[in-house]
């Protein structure tokens, strides 16, 4: 954390108070980091315990020792953390069991700019991890550390990240950008044939990204269509990490409004949130339909109806035309037997204009032509 939130410098300013340097011990040995040195490249610093034990009022369950366990979180925290005076004093929530530490002079390095690299150098004077030691980071962001995302993955760029976390930091717990493994289904791409009778085969396609800093070596990927059996594909080798890559699975359409679910089946993922797809099919019946438009007033509008005497869930339908405009999405909710949805560019001109009914402004609006326009009702074309 080279950027505290608050003011850069000055005496007892977020900056003089609230930088912090994160160790965590891969080992499985015992380590006493008495003898270790942090290096900013300007000044090197020894390391001792935090010397002021009213920390412990604030955080109970921390230890004031240079003594690391295996699997421990060190934090190293400039002195003055504790002074009442500090602006935005005591900014961090510091988890128990948490290992404290502070250099033996009264700031980290020679204060941490934003472009400096750090270097943890063992009492046998081996560099023993590092930070931007080959390349030169972006200043984060007021409030935002960097976190290492592979804990055994190098010194390298790819490999650091600003947190994710809420807060903007996570010190004495896992990083915000560390999951090794975090696939996630994206986007349904939509089936083909686009009329299939009912019996016909039909292959639907997915979008799978990774969000995790490792590739797993198979991914289950399974399909359950209405009530029926669910399908299972074993995928090889996923996307490398921040990437994404396509899959297609397919079955016998049984016609009609067809609900389906796909999902990821990683048992290691570190995020089954975003591992589902719930969608509905149809293609032989007209559920929804477009039912009215209004193409040459302000503001345009389309009138959608749900002509069924069931629900109709609309995750991941959208509107669109021919051009290339973005597709409207629409709203991720359920209309209900006979119900209808107006898409518009405009939720409250069009209110003034027709008060009670259902009108939902989508981030992105096909603008209309006048003259001629194609419209299309379904998943997003690609």
């Amino acid at each position: 954390m080279s950027n505290p939130r608050g003011s850069e410098s000055g005496a007892l300013s977020a900056g003089d108070c609230n930088e912090f340097i994160e160790l965590y011990n891969l080992s499985t040995d015992t380590l006493d980091l008495s003898g270790y040195r942090l290096s900013d490249g300007d000044e090197e610093d020894g390391l001792r315990a935090f010397p002021d034990s009213s920390l412990l009022s604030f955080y109970p369950g921390l230890h004031l020792t240079t003594v690391l366990p295996p699997g421990a979180y060190g934090l190293i925290l400039d002195p003055e953390y504790t002074n009442p005076g500090c602006e935005n004093a005591l900014p961090y929530t510091l988890p128990p069991g948490t290992v404290v530490l502070s250099p033996l002079d009264t700031d980290l390095g020679n204060g941490l700019a934003s472009t400096d690299p750090l270097f943890l150098i063992s009492s046998s004077g081996d560099t023993v991890s590092s930070f931007a030691a080959t390349w030169s980071p972006a200043a984060p962001p007021d409030g935002i550390s960097y976190e290492r995302r592979d804990l055994e993955g190098p010194d390298a760029p790819e490999n650091w990240a600003l947190s994710q976390d809420s807060s903007g930091a996570t010190p004495g717990r896992a990083n915000s950008t560390s999951i090794l493994y975090d696939l996630t289904l994206r986007k349904f791409l939509g089936f083909s044939p686009i009329n299939p009778a009912p019996g016909a085969t039909l292959t639907l396609s997915f979008r799978i990204g990774n969000r995790g800093v490792r590739t797993p070596a198979a991914v289950p990927f399974k399909l359950t269509v209405a009530e029926g059996e669910t399908l299972s594909l074993t995928l090889p080798p996923g996307p490398s990490s921040d990437s994404l890559w396509e899959v297609q699975i397919s079955f016998i359409y049984p016609g009609g409004v067809t609900p389906f679910q796909a999902w990821l089946d990683l048992p290691e993922d570190g995020d089954r949130g975003n591992d589902t797809i719930q969608g509905i099919l149809f293609s032989d019946t007209a559920p929804l339909a477009i039912n009215e438009i209004m193409y040459d007033d302000e503001p345009e509008w389309v009138e959608l109806v749900n002509a069924t005497d069931r629900p109709l869930p609309l995750q991941g339908l959208s509107l669109q035309d021919l051009s290339s405009q973005p597709p409207a999405p629409l709203p991720d909710t359920v209309l209900p037997p006979g119900g209808f949805l107006v898409l518009t560019e405009d939720t409250a001109a069009f209110r003034e204009r027709f008060p009670g009914a259902r009108a939902f402004q989508p981030p992105s609006f096909p603008t209309l032509n006048n003259n001629r326009e194609t419209l299309f009702l379904g998943y997003p074309l690609t």
